[in-house]
């Protein structure tokens, strides 16, 4: 027949390699999703190092073109997140090109502030797992921005969404992202516009809160003093925190 015709039997052995390559990369792929491997890819774009940020985007990009994104990818059967993980990856590389300073140099790779880097790690991990508690939340999240993009590069992602929603598990999430993600004053910054740390307190006297949420409540705030710098500190006293002492 026509393909007989066309491809000799040394062009039908280099093509069926290529699939077969091709396979092995999207199952890899799935695997990294899966494992946490892509997950700390994600994480390391908050890392203050340009080396290890270029590393991370190289590993996305790839993974990205022709692992999730991939038209062969789109046969795999049982891998219902992928698209949706495909979405996030690739809203996010089209977020740092944006991102890029005036007269920074080529290959530039932006530094995203923890939080917004530790929301992405952590939700793209959870995407994949619908036996997570943080599934509904984390999706939710993702299905109530443009068209499933992630947009949240320089914020604090689904704080209000988590933070004062109904939820007590997404609550704990939320305040636990807090607390890992206060590394520097710009973390403090971040969080500020969305006025994170006078709300934790807030929340902590309100009747309703357990002692668990109050606990983490502390960590938050015990975080932004010790991490947060100066700026922090002095943030956090004008805010009010001597006299909710």
């Amino acid at each position: 027949d026509f393909e007989e015709e066309v491809f000799g039997e040394e062009e039908k052995t280099a093509f069926s390699e290529h699939s077969q390559k091709k396979e092995r990369f999207i199952s890899a792929t799935r695997r990294m999703c899966e494992n946490g491997t892509i997950a700390l890819a994600l994480a390391s774009l908050c890392c203050k190092d340009m080396l290890v940020r270029k590393m991370a985007v190289a590993i996305l990009g790839i993974v990205h073109e022709y692992g999730l994104d991939d038209a062969e990818a789109s046969k795999v059967t049982g891998w219902s997140a992928r698209p949706q993980l495909a979405l996030v990856v690739g809203s996010l590389l089209e977020g740092l090109l944006g991102m890029e300073e005036r007269g920074s140099e080529v290959g530039h790779v932006p530094k995203l502030p923890c939080p917004s880097a530790l929301f992405l790690a952590h939700s793209f991990f959870i995407m994949g797992k619908p036996s997570s508690p943080m599934y509904a939340g984390v999706n939710g999240y993702f299905l109530k921005q443009d068209g499933g993009r992630f947009g949240d590069l320089n914020a604090v992602p689904g704080f209000g969404q988590m933070f004062f929603g109904k939820d007590r598990e997404e609550r704990i999430w939320m305040m636990r992202l807090l607390t890992e993600g206060m590394k520097g004053n710009h973390d403090y910054q971040v969080m500020g516009r969305r006025h994170a740390h006078t709300l934790v307190m807030a929340v902590m006297d309100t009747e309703g809160a357990d002692m668990e949420e109050k606990r983490l409540c502390l960590s938050v705030l015990e975080s932004a003093l010790v991490n947060g710098g100066r700026g922090a500190v002095k943030g956090l006293l004008e805010g009010g925190l001597a006299g909710w002492l």
